[in-house]
């Protein structure tokens, strides 16, 4: 994240499964694979290094079956890691994944992450990214999945979606922002997290629940929260803060590269 440092709460795979079984539970059963989020760090850069030997789709590594609840298994097409050819990539993010494992097994969900996905370095969508994924969401349902907040994640990614997985896995909405999931971080973890920001006078923390964001004072870090497409947060003050503890989906903790 360079000069962010971000406390996520370990719920993503968790709420990608609840929007899929929430969203889906009324049809017939169907051995159609979860298509979740890209795989990220050492795991993504094995699955490229693999597409480049084995010549298959870059986006995929091999379908995993993992166990789902009730001991039942099925499976999971994991995305790897940006290849040499990115913009290539992100406009066949949607429609090229589903032909290249269609013949096997169809996709029943497409989750698009967006900063370095759908949107360029000038955090732009594409046509062709735009055509790719109006392509794909003609038979396959399109979401979000993404570390922003609803209001700036339909704000940049100007698509038309089925609801998507916000802040980093703590918040799932569906169509018509239908709660879905939700985490909320132990109050006890927010206090502790607040009282070393507090003993750290060059960290800016950020309170997130939802679409508000909330922080101490303004300052050069929240001005650069707006500049790169997030809501202008409140400033409320320590006591502010610390009255949310109750409340809060992601803490994020805004300072110079360590």
């Amino acid at each position: 994240f360079g000069s962010r440092l971000i406390c996520l709460p370990p719920a993503w795979f968790a709420a990608m499964r609840k929007f899929s079984r929430t969203c889906f539970r009324h049809t017939p059963p169907s051995p159609w694979p979860t298509y979740g989020h890209r795989a990220l760090g050492a795991a993504g850069a094995l699955a490229s290094r693999r597409a480049e030997r084995t010549g298959r789709c870059p986006l995929l590594a091999a379908p995993t079956a993992v166990p789902a609840s009730g001991g039942s298994r099925r499976t999971v097409a994991t995305a790897a890691s940006p290849d040499t050819d990115p913009s290539a990539r992100r406009a066949g993010a949607a429609a090229g994944v589903a032909e290249s494992v269609g013949a096997q097994e169809p996709i029943r969900l497409v989750a698009l992450d967006i900063d370095g996905t759908l949107l360029d370095s000038q955090r732009r969508v594409r046509p062709r990214v735009r055509e790719a994924v109006a392509k794909a969401s003609v038979s396959t349902p399109v979401i979000l999945s993404t570390g922003r907040c609803p209001a700036a994640a339909r704000t940049l990614a100007t698509l038309p979606t089925a609801g998507g997985v916000f802040l980093g896995g703590a918040l799932a909405l569906g169509p018509e922002d239908r709660l879905i999931w939700e985490q909320l971080l132990a109050p006890e973890v927010v206090a502790e997290v607040l009282a070393f920001a507090r003993g750290h006078p060059e960290l800016t923390p950020v309170l997130i629940h939802g679409d508000e964001f909330r922080c101490v004072e303004f300052d050069k870090w929240t001005d650069w929260l707006t500049a790169v497409g997030d809501p202008a947060p409140a400033a409320v003050g320590w006591s502010g803060l610390e009255r949310e503890t109750g409340r809060v989906h992601l803490v994020a903790l805004l300072g110079e590269e360590c």
